[in-house]
């Protein structure tokens, strides 16, 4: 075990690969590739360049690639993506959430849509039966929102209809960057912020009232949201990746960490904070001495990698305390444990000062399991 870690460590350390590429190694190629006679009982996670779902999923799917593809007609729960781009054709029975460059809809979608990204294109034939919330640069509405559309936008493009209100907050200072085009149908109210305001064609259906909001102050561009959105979904698909991978090499690998942790509270804590703190100390140290350059290199390479797996250690304990006192009555995976606590954790991770203890905490906890694997192992 202590060289499948030293190895993972230093793969981690020397590359730091961008999530995308991680996933491709984890999932054994460039695509991922879900069958139409394929059918998924449970939660499904795929990452890699091009992940393709054509069979049935009676789960929530969890997706991250560069060009991910949903054409199925039985995808029976949520979705939750990150990518270049997504293309959906078939039906979801659920919300949708995509984090990405570019968001095709050219299906239907039973629930609720959010995206944050660049441009996002509801096509002729495609409906969305719940609300629709965009931040970014564009959204074409050439189909069906059966509830709101809003967010905040450059442009937004409608010629479709949308069933209840359009509320939108628009940056772009154009007369333009809002266009309802002849035969657009708007169920309730059109509301929107923006510098100027913007004619609306007569022929334009809309079922109740025009509401302009003149911006007083120049708002924050929807990009700077959309990076911080796009921030948390990649930690949290980098977290999952990394965990998903060292649950394929060592399966008994997270149990040993919650029973450490449960056996020496204290100890593992305390472990933690001195070998967190004395390691790069002890590095400088021996970098002094010339001769142990490189043993301080191989030290701090692997201390830098070792921050980023205790991490996701201190998620699965999260995901696993949740687990045990909250869904007792429920049989997980240890993937879906994983996927919990990595979710919980980056959430807490950006509450001040509580939620940085906290997390601090856990981080100790399980940087302190670890440098108590290494030491038993190397001094074996």
């Amino acid at each position: 075990m202590f060289k499948k870690l030293g190895f993972l460590a230093l793969f981690l350390s020397l590359f730091l690969l961008p999530i995308s590429l991680l996933a491709v190694e984890a999932h054994s190629g460039d695509v991922v590739f879900l069958a139409i006679d394929q059918t998924i009982d449970h939660n499904y996670y795929a990452a890699g360049q091009n992940v393709e779902i054509y069979g049935t999923v009676n789960g929530d799917l969890f997706l991250a690639g560069q060009n991910i593809i949903i054409d199925s007609e039985n995808i029976n729960g949520d979705i939750f993506a990150a990518g270049s781009s997504l293309t959906i054709k078939g039906t979801v029975n659920g919300s949708v959430r995509f984090i990405g460059e570019q968001f095709n809809i050219d299906g239907q979608i039973r629930d609720n849509v959010f995206f944050a990204g660049q441009t996002a294109i509801v096509g002729n034939e495609a409906v969305v039966s719940g609300h629709m919330t965009a931040w970014g640069q564009q959204v074409s509405l050439r189909g069906q929102v059966l509830g709101d559309l809003e967010g905040g936008l450059e442009n937004v493009n409608v010629s479709g209809q949308v069933g209840q209100d359009l509320d939108m907050y628009l940056s772009d200072n154009d007369a333009d960057s809002l266009q309802l085009a002849d035969g657009a149908i708007i169920g309730g109210s059109v509301k929107y912020h923006a510098w100027q305001e913007i004619e609306i064609s007569d022929q334009v259906e809309i079922g109740g009232e025009v509401v302009f909001e003149k911006m007083m102050h120049k708002p924050a561009k929807p990009f700077f949201a959309m990076a911080m959105i796009w921030h948390l979904v990649l930690k949290f698909f980098g977290m999952l990746v990394v965990g998903m991978i060292l649950i394929y090499l060592w399966p008994k690998f997270f149990p040993h960490v919650v029973a450490r942790v449960k056996k020496h509270r204290v100890k593992t804590l305390f472990i933690g904070l001195a070998t967190l703190i004395l390691t790069p100390i002890i590095s400088v140290i021996l970098m002094i001495t010339v001769i142990g350059l490189p043993l301080a290199l191989i030290i701090m390479a692997t201390w830098v990698a070792m921050l980023y797996i205790a991490k996701v250690m201190a998620a699965w304990l999260v995901g696993k305390w949740l687990k045990d006192k909250l869904f007792t009555n429920y049989k997980w995976s240890a993937i879906s444990v994983l996927a919990l606590g990595v979710f919980i954790y980056v959430i807490i991770s950006k509450i001040p000062v509580i939620g940085w203890l906290a997390v601090f905490i856990l981080f100790l906890w399980a940087w302190g399991v670890l440098a108590n694997i290494l030491y038993r192992k190397g001094i074996k």
